[in-house]
């Protein structure tokens, strides 16, 4: 174990992360994306066989026989895997890896629908686990085949938007929280009060997102992030209006982080990924869960409805929950792994990290989104056309 906390160790330092942003309306759906990443997607194939990786169209799936070793196709974000995981993923099982990715959850979706029967493996966030199932997008899960899930930690299993894991495995977490410049404002940082102070006026950024301005309120307010009580949701309106003329503006997290680098932004909500980076970059950032709570994101795998190979896609889904395997994922993106012992290979500097593993009682006070019905929908784009616009 010594030996590979070192190798992970190597790779222990905060990476840009892909940014969430607003994406467009899901094509028929309720929902908002979260995410969208600022590179340009690519798609690669890992021909592991040949222990080579080359570029590839993302054709349609080859019949197996004895010429042709097993395929898996995954659909993910870009980079979301340590360097080496699909090409000893395939070399120890024989199967050939293709990964297609995608640049935001709006085109993840259309890629499903568009492509029916072709991937193999798709990574999900949260709510839009339930929103796939919904649309009866995904295939259930045979977690007799997925072993290595005894070792996910109990928090991140059987949640509302997956009762019983039917249909999902998880891969890594995060929160939606605070970021402070402590040159600025030296003290009493730790609450969302923060965010609605008049002397930090013009130096103040809420991310660009309604869904994730709205539960920082809520949680201000002392109510559940996912409240849709008429009296809680009029107090937030009033208390964003209030906040608004303080802003420096509404941003992508990637605005977001550079700005808190340069000094330019001393309060910001914004995604742990961005929080982590921004610190590592100027000392005076911190990154926090506030007294209040925070939300907290979990991305999940799951299988598409019509997966050509299930059972490789199941050999898949176990191997990322082995514990080494978890760890070399988890320290390559600076994120928190679920993969409970995952954590003893997990370098100190990433685990003892509270921005990156808040401790329990900042966890326990933070909170999932749930799914969106399509009334509250068009309440919070009614509202967020009020914030932003003149």
């Amino acid at each position: 174990m010594d030996a590979l906390k070192r190798q992970f160790a190597t790779q222990a330092t905060p990476r840009a992360h892909r940014a969430r942003g607003v994406a467009p309306t899901l094509a028929g759906g309720k929902r908002p994306g979260w995410r969208g990443w600022l590179r340009h997607s690519a798609t690669v194939v890992i021909l592991v066989l040949a222990l080579a990786v080359v570029t590839a169209c993302g054709g349609a799936p080859k019949p197996e026989n004895s010429a042709n070793p097993p395929q898996l196709y995954i659909y993910n974000w870009e980079d979301y895997f340590a360097p080496t995981t699909l090409e000893d993923f395939g070399k120890e099982m024989g199967i050939e890896v293709f990964l297609d990715t995608f640049q935001n959850e709006d085109e993840m979706l259309a890629g499903l629908q568009s492509r029916p029967g072709h991937y193999d493996v798709v990574f999900v966030a949260d709510y839009l686990v339930a929103e796939l199932v919904g649309r009866s997008l995904l295939e259930p899960l045979t977690l007799e085949n997925i072993p290595n899930i005894k070792h996910v930690d109990s928090r991140f299993l059987d949640l509302g938007f997956d009762p019983g894991n039917k249909y999902s495995v998880p891969y890594v977490w995060g929160t939606t929280a605070l970021a402070v410049n402590t040159a600025k404002i030296p003290e009493n940082y730790d609450t969302w009060e923060v965010m609605w102070d008049p002397a930090y006026a013009g130096h103040i950024a809420m991310i660009n997102d309604p869904q994730e301005v709205l539960g920082a309120t809520l949680k201000l307010l002392g109510h559940s992030l996912n409240s849709r009580d008429p009296e809680h949701l009029a107090q937030a309106r009033e208390k964003m209006l209030e906040q608004k003329p303080l802003l420096a503006g509404y941003m992508d997290s990637i605005s977001i982080r550079d700005k808190l680098i340069t000094g330019e932004i001393w309060a910001a909500q914004v995604y742990n990924g961005e929080g982590v980076w921004a610190k590592s970059k100027n000392p005076d950032v911190v990154f926090l869960v506030p007294n209040e709570g925070a939300a907290i994101w979990q991305d999940n795998m799951a299988i598409p409805l019509g997966a050509p190979h299930k059972a490789e896609a199941q050999k898949f889904l176990n191997y990322i929950q082995r514990p080494e395997v978890a760890a070399a994922n988890s320290s390559y993106l600076y994120y928190a792994n679920t993969n409970v012992p995952a954590l003893e290979l997990t370098p100190p500097e990433i685990l003892q990290d509270p921005a990156v593993y808040p401790d329990k009682a900042s966890f326990e006070r933070s909170e999932y989104y749930l799914e969106r019905t399509q009334e509250f929908n068009e309440w919070l784009n009614r509202m967020w056309s009020e914030l932003t616009g003149p």
